[in-house]
């Protein structure tokens, strides 16, 4: 099995597919991105689901700097699908095909602000929630049950962590 990109005139992803290895050989059929491109109308070509960052997760080559997904562009030049640019002052790292910020990433729960051209502190997730300094993350006013055996969900109104019913 392999994936690939459909692409618009513009290099544009607009889905990704599974289909034949591009060593197979059915009906005929040897190509199989002139294959799909015809069938579909659109540009193709494959892309590795295991590559993410310029680098092979399996340790094996690297293809196409990352697996593709719907709304990257396919960079000729580069042979790269590339991430839509998150904001403008990013810039695109050519080694990792992906965008780097002007200011470091920080650890924790941060979001990137333009308008500062800086870290800030993300909203909290409930208003009962503070802010620890030393994980630099937010923690609700009782910790997360630890022996808990059902996924849990915080309950703002009874100040109290719930299971969640999944409908079983």
């Amino acid at each position: 099995m392999a994936h690939y990109a459909l692409l618009d005139a513009n290099n544009i992803v607009q889905r990704v597919i599974t289909g034949r290895d591009e060593n197979d050989v059915t009906a005929g059929v040897t190509d199989w991105e002139a294959h799909y491109a015809e069938v579909t109308g659109l540009r193709c070509l494959r892309t590795s689901y295991n590559t993410i960052a310029g680098e092979h997760r399996d340790g094996g080559e690297p293809f196409r700097g990352n697996m593709a997904a719907k709304g990257y562009t396919y960079d000729k030049a580069l042979d790269a699908f590339i991430a839509p640019q998150p904001y403008p002052s990013w810039v695109l790292d050519e080694t990792t095909f992906t965008w780097e910020p002007p200011v470091a990433d920080m650890p924790g729960q941060y979001d990137w602000d333009e308008d500062t051209q800086n870290w800030v502190r993300s909203p909290a997730p409930f208003s009962s929630w503070v802010w620890n300094d030393d994980t630099a993350q937010w923690e609700a006013p009782i910790p997360h049950p630890a022996d808990a055996t059902r996924l849990m969900e915080w309950n703002e109104d009874t100040q109290t962590w719930e299971a969640v019913n999944n409908g079983a």
